[in-house]
């Protein structure tokens, strides 16, 4: 995943370990919170970027927070949902 989206060269080693740990870390759920869903969001996140650099080329974005955002997002939902279920 990391090779299809623009992460800055700076950031690719943390990009890298969070992608490694969150997936093995989401290997144990269902497909709502698995790290298939992860890869979705994160697809689509590159696609609005992808939109947005069209639409509005001198902006800039922080492309690192963009990405790793989709990763934390979903581990609190899943975070989120074990609580409510009181596990």
């Amino acid at each position: 995943m990391e090779n299809s989206l623009p992460i800055p060269t700076e950031s690719k080693g943390l990009f890298i370990s969070v992608n490694n740990f969150v997936k093995d870390y989401m290997s144990h759920y269902d497909a709502s919170h698995d790290y298939s869903h992860i890869l979705r969001v994160t697809s689509n996140a590159n696609r609005i970027l992808s939109s947005e650099l069209k639409a509005n080329p001198g902006l800039q974005y922080d492309l690192t927070a963009i990405f790793l955002s989709t990763y934390v997002k979903t581990l609190l939902q899943l975070i989120y949902s074990l609580l409510r279920r009181g596990l």
